[in-house]
């Protein structure tokens, strides 16, 4: 997986998504848009951990890993099977 760009959201309380998206900017974060439940960006590694020390009105940041509408707990489980999870993670799951 290419860990150069990488699409990722910072999750906020409700009222609160601009806010972050604000503050994502200000950080120089790019392709920064709010959304319900948070801000979406674009990011490396090093810059999300960034992000993750500095922010302060995200809750979290998290990796968008893929993204799919799901409307049973069996299509979600299907799709997440799907995910490359050999590219995100060694085998003795240490990275």
């Amino acid at each position: 997986m290419n860990f150069s760009n990488m699409t990722m959201i910072a999750t906020a309380a409700f009222g609160l998504e601009g806010v972050v998206a604000a503050e994502l900017k200000r950080l120089g974060m790019k392709d920064v848009r709010g959304e319900m439940g948070g801000a979406r960006f674009t990011a490396t590694v090093e810059e999300a951990f960034l992000c993750n020390l500095r922010l302060r009105s995200a809750d979290r940041v998290l990796m968008v890993l893929g993204e799919q509408e799901c409307r049973t707990f069996e299509e979600l489980f299907q799709f997440v099977k799907t995910i490359p999870w050999e590219t995100l993670l060694t085998k003795d799951g240490k990275y």
